[in-house]
């Protein structure tokens, strides 16, 4: 089912928050409503699945069960209302709540409305009830705009700090390699014509102020065809703008990648929203399953052996690329009908860097239960104990 997308993308201390400090505010909320609260959610749990209950909330005779939709790009669709009345039913609750961080669909709102036992508070609302509550307040303070502008300012800051010793290295390079040309005599003026056509020294010979010279490690080479030693010979102004071009070229290289590790940081302003994120990749041909290891690794598992490969990859993070940074994504390609060891091996990657690299922060992860240092091992091993033919 295709979601739609808020009219609102929210950028601020909730849209930040992940599902369990979400879940642990809504609930520090109805506690302070006068709820005794019990957190079953399977963020809070750790369990794999939580029935559709969040929070179940108790007060005199009343019994409430509370979902949580922390999301911030979709809306919460009418199935979801839904599904809420049927645990509500099978709990033999009073009442139900839906809880989202973000918006939610007309045809839901409608689904509510013909059951008051049903409540729906979506993102515009939570944010009103949460405003003079202590908890939100800790969080706004935690997870306020201002803590991740600094990470940012921080971050632009760095990079902008390590250019400038970058450029201030590259300049003492080239002043250094050009210090050695300049005390020497060399022509007062230079035609530019004959300096930029003047071709540079090679390994077998080359012409230099009309001089053929050959390199070697022999000192007995310092000595050009006419008798002169080049040990003690004036540079020429061809070499001079060679050597000064080749160590611009390697700084400038070495610039490049200063800045790319400096900035290697997802956006703090645009966090991936999981469950919207799930349910996009959850929809390409293909994929059987998805699911979060963590906050930054994506499990995804795929058909066939046709699918698990690194266009796949590809195709998940271009999905999620609408609804954030994907920086901060790896994603993990598993094939759900492995049939031998070499297809049981997850393909992991960053959507946006090179196989084997992790963004600012990252933490490296084995996902595979069986490393493919052992599995390699074990390969090796069954090979040389088949029996030859």
């Amino acid at each position: 089912m295709a979601h739609k997308r808020n009219l609102k993308r929210w950028d601020d201390w909730l849209s930040r928050l992940d599902p369990t400090r979400f879940e642990a505010l809504v609930a520090e909320y109805f506690h302070d409503q006068g709820y005794r609260v019990d957190h079953v959610g399977a963020e809070a749990s750790r369990q794999r699945y939580d029935g559709g209950i969040d929070l179940k909330l108790y007060k005199d005779d009343a019994y409430v069960v509370v979902q949580c939709k922390n999301w911030n790009a979709y809306k919460v669709p009418h199935n979801a209302v839904h599904e809420l009345l049927g645990v509500m039913l099978t709990q033999r609750a009073n009442g139900a709540i839906l809880v989202t961080s973000s918006e939610i669909t007309e045809y839901a709102k409608a689904s509510a409305a013909e059951d008051a036992r049903i409540r729906l508070i979506d993102g515009a609302e939570l944010r009103v009830l949460l405003a003079d509550s202590p908890a939100a307040a800790r969080l706004q303070k935690l997870h306020g705009r201002s803590n991740a502008g600094i990470f940012a300012r921080w971050r632009v800051a760095a990079g902008f700090a390590i250019v400038a010793i970058a450029l201030v290295f590259a300049v003492s390079l080239v002043n250094g390699a050009l210090s050695s040309f300049k005390d020497s005599p060399g022509p007062q003026s230079t035609n530019l014509a004959t300096v930029e056509s003047a071709p540079l020294e090679s390994a077998t010979g080359a012409s230099v102020n009309g001089e053929t010279v050959t390199r070697s490690t022999d000192a007995s080479s310092n000595v050009s065809s006419s008798g002169q030693d080049r040990s003690s010979a004036p540079a020429s102004p061809a070499r001079k703008l060679a050597t000064r071009a080749i160590i611009q070229q390697a700084a400038s290289r070495k610039i490049d990648g200063l800045v790319a590790s400096a900035l290697n940081a997802a956006d703090p302003y645009r966090p991936i929203d999981h469950e919207p994120a799930r349910l996009a990749a959850r929809q390409i041909a293909g994929v059987r399953s998805v699911v979060w290891m963590d906050q930054t690794h994506l499990i995804v598992r795929v058909d066939s052996a046709e699918h698990r490969s690194m266009q796949m990859i590809d195709d998940v993070c271009d999905a999620l690329d609408p609804l954030g940074d994907t920086l901060s994504v790896v994603v993990a390609l598993q094939n759900a009908n492995a049939r031998n060891g070499d297809e049981m091996e997850t393909l992991l990657r960053n959507c946006q860097l090179a196989e084997g690299r992790r963004a600012f922060g990252q933490r490296k992860r084995q996902i595979d239960s069986v490393s493919p240092e052992v599995r390699a091992q074990f390969k090796a091993m069954q090979e040389r104990n088949q029996p030859k033919r």
